[in-house]
């Protein structure tokens, strides 16, 4: 149920960021798009690569953690 809630505010939140945008698309100011096709570009995941190797990222959060404390 708890998930079910979290896609809801998710969705509502979306729905209110592109209703604000609607008037910018009507009028031509930046490139029109449906809701839905808003939304999975909105919620499309991201990832980041790196050429990093395994030891440098392992330093990296260690120093993070040892900052921490």
């Amino acid at each position: 149920m708890l998930d079910y809630a979290i896609e809801k505010e998710k969705d509502n939140a979306a729905w209110d960021v592109w209703c604000s945008l609607y008037p910018h698309m009507s009028m031509g100011l930046i490139k029109g798009m449906k809701y839905n096709e808003f939304k999975d570009k909105l919620f499309e995941k991201q990832y980041q690569y790196t050429e990093k190797s395994s030891e440098e990222i392992i330093d990296e959060i260690e120093a993070l953690i040892k900052r921490r404390r």
